[in-house]
């Protein structure tokens, strides 16, 4: 009746069990504090005084989850149990995106916390693996991908050593690794 519990534990960091609420499948508050939920724990992560803290629509393609404040938006990275600001976001026109931690707002396009420089929000496609494409460039994670031929390039599924191709090279994780036969020397 007290106490607040996780895996059997009584959580001591709770510090008002009747504003204790699961806000998603990582995250959890009381009346004041954020905490991320851990493998046998509860981590604290910030202050909530004003109560404002919620997460943006929840798709089950996101393997992180986007939240915001009164003040600011946040991506927490599951790896790092981490909750990081994005810097530059636009509350109001903030959207989570349906693939692979990708977000966007009128102006950026961001990969988890980080700024995609140069893409452009309007323009965006989502290919899988972690990469994105624009008119202008293909982007692997928030890097950009050199030498991607732009009109061609796709992602592979695939049990070979790349993840991705276009009409002269293969690439794994955003690099290409080889020209294809017909364009080597």
């Amino acid at each position: 009746k007290n106490n607040v519990f996780y895996k059997n534990k009584i959580i001591d960091k709770v510090t008002d069990n009747t504003g204790f609420e699961v806000i998603d499948g990582f995250i959890v508050r009381d009346t004041k504090n954020i905490y991320s939920i851990e493998q046998d724990n509860i981590k604290f992560l910030k202050k909530d005084e004003d109560y404002s803290f919620s997460a943006f629509k929840a798709d089950e393609n996101n393997l992180e989850k986007y939240y915001y404040d009164k003040e600011n938006i946040y991506f927490f990275d599951t790896e790092n149990s981490k909750l990081e600001k994005i810097h530059l976001a636009n509350k109001t026109t903030f959207k989570a995106l349906k693939k692979e931690n990708y977000a966007k707002d009128d102006h950026f396009i961001f990969y988890k916390n980080l700024i995609l420089k140069g893409a452009k929000p309007i323009e965006i496609k989502l290919l899988g693996n972690n990469y994105s494409k624009d008119n202008k460039a293909v982007f692997y994670k928030n890097r950009k991908v050199y030498n991607a031929h732009i009109k061609t390039f796709k992602t592979e599924n695939t049990n070979e050593a790349y993840d991705a191709s276009d009409t002269t090279s293969f690439y794994l994780e955003g690099r290409r690794i080889k020209l294809k036969k017909k364009y080597k020397n």
